[in-house]
């Protein structure tokens, strides 16, 4: 007798209304030679995101060993997370905060999206704080905040890691866009701070990351650097 046909299982999607997920693998920075495989993890280990509203931030705990910049760690979640998994509807310009750790005792990513307000942090010994208002760097040469960080940075003693935290005051840009958006550029205005040289600053030191809206109706970032 003829076998009888191998019906085909349709497995059911991970659905969930609530982000909070440990992900197993090696975290790397965006258009780096582990990065296909990172987000391949991301994909079979993140939920895709049901009818979950109400989200306003996303924290990334990063168990890393690499020399990658924090930033450019964030870029994969964001394209998995949000672009691809659907949370915060899709749009990476709905994220309103977002927090960002590195450390190198283990590996993978937690990942956690919440519906707070952005929280009160204190990365350590605050050695720059103040206020830009201009246009927001395309760049990390030649820019008015970079000349606006020289003059008003005063030297203070800066740990081998430090913590930034930039809050940005009317300009409605999204946050989550760092390959081209202004966060990557304003983190490379800190070179004063960072050191490296100009246009390739040392941001590598940069352990703790939180990035925000603020309310305001006068355009301008919020900075703080904190020492480790």
């Amino acid at each position: 007798p003829s076998m009888p046909k191998r019906q085909k299982v349709n497995r059911p999607m991970i659905v969930s209304k609530v982000l909070n997920v440990s992900v197993k693998g090696t975290p790397a920075p965006w258009a780096n030679s582990g990065e296909t495989k990172w987000k391949n993890d991301m994909r079979r280990q993140v939920p895709d995101a049901g009818n979950a509203s109400g989200l306003k931030g996303l924290v990334m705990e990063f168990g890393y060993r690499g020399r990658g910049d924090l930033d450019n760690l964030c870029e994969p979640v964001f394209s998995v997370v949000v672009n691809e998994k659907g949370w915060f509807d899709g749009r990476r310009s709905n994220i309103e905060w977002w927090i960002a750790s590195k450390e190198s005792k283990r590996s993978g990513c937690k990942i956690v999206a919440s519906s707070d307000e952005s929280p009160q942090v204190d990365f350590g010994k605050v050695v720059f704080e103040g206020k830009y208002n201009g246009p927001l760097p395309r760049r990390a040469k030649n820019e008015s905040m970079l000349d606006w960080m020289k003059i008003s940075h005063v030297v203070k003693p800066v740990g081998n890691m430090v913590g930034v935290e930039l809050g940005f005051e009317g300009y409605g840009i999204n946050l989550g866009d760092i390959s081209t958006g202004p966060v990557k550029s304003c983190i490379d205005c800190l070179q004063p701070i960072l050191g490296g040289p100009e246009g390739n600053p040392d941001d590598g030191r940069i352990s703790d990351l939180l990035v925000k809206r603020v309310n305001g109706n006068r355009k301008g970032v919020m900075i703080r650097v904190y020492s480790k």
